[in-house]
């Protein structure tokens, strides 16, 4: 190490390897990511990579949920549900951009040999902030009734 040169550490670094994720998740695509090229394009080693995350499914959704929050989408008080939800899936849509649609496609294969989904790769990411906001003022103003909002209907 250069002298001068100080170790990153904590959300520094972190930081760092979640950009490099996502740079080689955009130019190359999931199937062609590897810890060990986000490691080289991150300036450190694939076991700083294993020790945060144990796989490159749990990088990749790592990268994409900083993505995600570094792109918010916010839904205003539009004063009805309809009127909201309506908003936030037109914004959902315009953000949907094909790289994004095809590295939740290629992830598929690997999810599924780790018993899981992309329902579960939603859940690590948003928990459903958006569309509970939505519903919460919805309930609010006594468009919507809370005894009838089941885990599956939100």
């Amino acid at each position: 190490m250069e002298i001068g040169m100080s170790r990153r550490r904590g959300a520094v670094l972190e930081d760092a390897i979640l950009d490099a994720a996502w740079a080689e998740l955009i130019e190359h695509g999931y199937a062609n990511m590897t810890l060990e090229s986000v490691a080289k394009r991150a300036g450190t080693s694939r076991p700083v990579l294993y020790r945060r995350w144990p796989s490159r499914t749990k990088l990749a959704t790592a990268a994409l949920g900083r993505y995600l929050a570094l792109n918010r989408i916010d839904v205003p008080d539009l004063g009805s549900v309809r009127a909201e939800m309506g908003l936030l899936l037109r914004r959902l849509s315009d953000r949907a951009r094909p790289d994004l649609v095809r590295l939740l496609l290629d992830m598929t294969g690997d999810l599924a040999d780790a018993k899981s989904n992309l329902a579960d790769i939603r859940g690590e990411i948003t928990n459903g902030r958006l569309i509970r906001a939505i519903l919460d003022r919805g309930i609010a103003r006594g468009e919507v009734d809370p005894e009838r909002l089941t885990p599956r209907i939100v």
